[in-house]
């Protein structure tokens, strides 16, 4: 039995290297997703550990016989084509489920503005521009939801399941026009889940905003400005506080938002 295992060992060390351009193809389709969806995204996170992540999610499902054989014609032109497909794949399925979490942004610039907190704004380390207090505070607080719903795990997984709906080496990207449609009800579902998010602090301070106006014509000598700015902004968190509860119901609703246009990219992918 003990002479068994160094053969064993030595067996899976040649096969490893010799299907080594097959396991790298199968990382860079991973590496690109992490480089892309939340929580594992940015400057924030240092590169080689999600290297690492990615690699052995490579050799997992490597080892675990889910890719299969892959011919083509080996060259450096058509295996560096193969590396770009995969890489686009990845990063397109990350950029997915990374706008679908960014509606918080827009939920948040639009309470942003009517809060009166413009002027403050934060640097994102992951999309590498400014984003609104609210919105970012309300990002984090989501991030954490993902991460304790197990939410990263799914779709983690599912990058993983994505490799029996859409093999490596049957994939097309270019002039897909399917990958246009779904990208196009993205934003139509982006636009409409940020406005309904909003919407509860957005309309009420709307509504303030009437009366302000309606006072200030009642009595012209008041200064709408020493008056109004901080009002909005008690009204605005305070609404913002009562609202919360709700917060997991967004959630659900972006998260499913996210897991659908990921399997849906998923499914376009195949040729």
């Amino acid at each position: 039995m003990t002479t068994d295992i160094p053969e064993l060992a030595a067996y899976a060390l040649l096969n490893f290297f010799q299907n080594f351009d097959v396991l790298l193809l199968v990382m860079v389709r991973l590496l690109a997703f992490i480089m892309l969806v939340p929580v594992l995204a940015g400057a924030t996170i240092p590169t080689m550990p999600r290297v690492m992540l990615a690699f052995s999610l490579a050799y997992m499902v490597f080892s675990a016989g889910v890719v299969g054989e892959i011919t083509y014609f080996p060259t450096v032109p058509v295996y560096g084509q193969m590396i770009l497909v995969e890489l686009v794949a990845g990063l397109m399925m990350g950029f997915m489920v990374y706008m679908a979490f960014a509606i918080i942004y827009f939920a948040g610039q639009i309470i942003d503005y009517q809060i009166g907190f413009m002027m403050a704004s934060l640097f994102d380390p992951i999309s590498q521009i400014q984003v609104p207090v609210v919105g970012n505070l309300l990002f984090f607080t989501m991030m954490a939801l993902f991460v304790v719903s197990g939410g990263l795990s799914t779709f983690i997984a599912a990058v993983v399941l994505s490799y029996e709906i859409a093999p490596v080496g049957q994939i097309f990207v270019l002039e897909n026009n399917t990958l246009l449609l779904y990208a196009a009800s993205m934003f139509s579902v982006y636009l409409r889940l940020g406005l309904q998010f909003a919407l509860p602090i957005a309309g009420s301070l709307f509504i303030v905003n009437v009366m302000l106006g309606i006072l200030v014509k009642a009595v012209p000598q008041m200064n709408v400005f020493v008056v109004g700015m901080p009002l909005k902004t008690l009204l605005g968190l305070s609404i913002m506080w009562f609202t919360m509860p709700v917060f997991a119901i967004y959630y659900i609703m972006i998260y499913e938002f996210a897991e659908e246009m990921l399997m849906a990219v998923v499914g376009g992918l195949r040729q």
